[in-house]
């Protein structure tokens, strides 16, 4: 059998060959018919020495019947028999759409790349397994939840509740309005305002000023370079150095050093200090910053036990003496109160022992 098959053409016109034209199994083509070239082939006709040409025509392709197809050539390229994607912009091939301040897209050969923009808006949740970096500033409508690390070159504003498994870096302001809780270290490189509470499992490094609504749970170092502000309670198990001024509404507990570099406002009624040594810069200790009508005696007690019970003595100034001379006691079975005549008829100390002065007077006079 011959390796080579000849399809006779026709030369002049788009007719389909003549009935004659044609023996039995031969083929031909009308290749001047070029909107819809047709294959003929001769097939027997009414008698044995007669021939006649049937056209064969194919059906187009449908998605249930297989047929003659074409490409479209914004989406393809046909080089060689081979068939790529086209380099489009846009087309059918693949229609991703980015929005403004969410995603990127980009297509080159084929390929669709779909990023992150500088400032990306999220308005719902976010669920993120691994880490998520972003160079801009990042909006979150709702919930993140992180189970990796969360990088954030610019500002973080999550008007949800943020869980950061790993560590979290902000390059700019973050502006929490839930709770934030972060099992790594923090860096914020600017203020911070969580509107509920702070959780941070490792190291809490502020550049700017801290503001937490809610409590404050620090489980490693804390250095806020500017002021620091928590409504709830602060609980900090490593040391927590300020540098600006700090503003505790509610109870704190370190179970290491505190330092502050500005000023310490404590706006509670009792301040206990259990150190074994106390000491202050200050040569004038300011007491009863509040007397401004000289209603209250002032001065300062020490306790002491005298084998059977606790006993107070110290000094004062007595506010109901003309003199308004300061008196020393001892011996005091309750301690004082903040009050005036200690040292009258009703007072707590008026039937104590005054106590001894044993002092040098060199010079001066004297009654």
């Amino acid at each position: 059998m011959s390796s080579v098959i000849k399809i006779k053409r026709n030369t002049a016109n788009a007719n389909a060959p003549a009935q004659d034209a044609l023996k039995i199994g031969e083929l031909a083509v009308n290749i001047h018919d070029t909107s819809t070239p047709i294959l003929y082939v001769g097939v027997a006709g009414s008698t044995a020495d007669t021939t006649v040409a049937s056209a064969v025509t194919a059906s187009d392709a449908s998605t249930s019947t297989k047929g003659v197809a074409s490409f479209d050539s914004s989406d393809f390229s046909v080089s060689s028999g081979n068939v790529t994607l086209g380099d489009s912009a846009d087309g059918a091939v693949l229609g991703v759409t980015g929005t403004a301040n969410e995603t990127s897209v980009s297509r080159s050969n084929g390929t669709v790349t779909v990023g992150i923009a500088n400032n990306p808006i999220i308005p719902g949740n976010l669920g993120v397994t691994g880490t998520l970096h972003a160079t801009g500033n990042a909006t979150f409508g709702g919930t993140a939840d992180v189970t990796g690390a969360l990088a954030v070159t610019g500002n973080a504003t999550l008007r949800g509740t943020a869980d950061v498994t790993s560590n979290l870096t902000v390059g700019g302001t973050a502006d929490v309005t839930g709770a934030l809780a972060v099992t790594g270290n923090a860096t914020l490189r600017g203020t911070a305002d969580v509107t509920s509470n702070l959780t941070v499992g490792g190291t809490a490094d502020v550049t700017g000023a801290l503001a937490v609504t809610g409590n404050a749970t620090l489980r490693g170092t804390a250095d806020v370079t500017s002021n620091l502000t928590v409504g709830g309670t602060a609980d900090v198990t490593g040391a927590l150095a300020v540098t600006g001024t700090s503003t505790l509404r509610g109870a704190v507990t370190t179970s290491s050093d505190l330092t502050v570099g500005g000023n310490l406002t404590v706006s509670g009624t009792t301040t206990t200090v259990n150190s074994s040594t106390v000491t202050i810069d200050d040569s004038h200790l300011k007491l009863a910053d509040g007397n401004t009508a000289d209603t209250v005696d002032i001065g300062i007690y020490a306790q002491y036990h005298d084998g059977t019970s606790t006993k107070y003595s110290g000094f004062f100034r007595d506010q109901s003496d003309t003199e308004k001379a300061f008196v020393f006691y001892k011996d005091l079975a309750t301690e004082p109160e903040a009050q005036a005549g200690l040292a009258g008829p009703t007072g707590n100390i008026s039937t104590v022992t005054l106590a001894q002065i044993d002092a040098v007077i060199d010079g001066g006079t004297y009654s």
